[in-house]
């Protein structure tokens, strides 16, 4: 497996990640095997990252046409996999992106994607940011990240979820923290979570030894959503 750091394999074994779609009573669907799809050379591990696991797909979902969007943490890609071949149709690479996390499609089809910016493609500032991207051009048409770039970041986790009233809710993993901008990027409404505690897992434990406020990722939910709250 190319890329990556020397000897970080989980005991000398580099994990490739699955796929599978299961039904209520359990019955295999879909799956999608990463090996067998996508080339390790076309998609190296950062130089980096450890070479425990590979791709590392952090987010996934279905699009409206059924096919499924992935995003690749480890190789800092993002890619739209054919549900009927298992063959990869469109690909956002580290050029745009660096280990990214929650893509989501947006009603008209484009993808909003949590940036985290680690190790980020010709930048020496380190920074988070939001951005939308039109896969028929793969451009991002609309970007969020703080005017003092750096004061918005968060290495790792995140999410980004577009509201109906046309807001975005972001969770800035690392430090605990939701907020909403509005479609100009102004803050609205934020919250910090007040609870620290540290990681009751040893290897989790070993690399996040203090106490810590984060939390993986938040959503809003409508009423309507919610029936049994009627």
């Amino acid at each position: 497996m190319p890329g990556g750091v020397p000897d970080t394999e989980a005991d000398g074994v580099l994990y490739a990640d699955v796929l599978r779609e299961v039904g209520p009573d359990g019955e295999l669907l879909w799956e999608w095997r990463a090996i067998e799809h996508l080339p390790p050379e076309d998609y190296p591990l950062q130089p980096h990252y450890w070479r425990e696991h590979w791709p590392l797909v952090n987010s996934v979902s279905e699009l409206a046409d059924g096919n499924i969007v992935a995003s690749l943490r480890s190789v800092s890609a993002v890619i739209v996999i054919e549900r009927a071949t298992g063959n990869v149709l469109w690909r956002l690479g580290s050029d745009v992106v660096a280990q990214q996390h929650c893509v989501s499609e947006l009603e008209d089809g484009k993808l909003l994607i949590f940036d985290n910016g680690t190790f980020r493609a010709r930048e020496s500032v380190t920074f988070s940011r939001v951005v939308e991207v039109d896969r028929a051009t793969s451009e991002i048409t609309w970007e969020y990240h703080d005017s003092t770039r750096e004061a918005f970041f968060t290495p790792f986790m995140g999410s980004a979820q577009r509201l109906g009233n046309g807001n975005t809710m972001i969770t800035e993993s690392a430090f605990g923290r939701i907020f909403e901008i509005t479609p100009d990027g102004r803050v609205c409404w934020e919250f910090v979570v007040p609870q620290f505690s540290r990681y009751h897992e040893p290897e989790a434990a070993r690399v996040f030894p203090s106490e810590s406020n984060a939390l993986f990722r938040a959503y809003r939910y409508s009423a309507a959503e919610l029936p049994w709250l009627r």
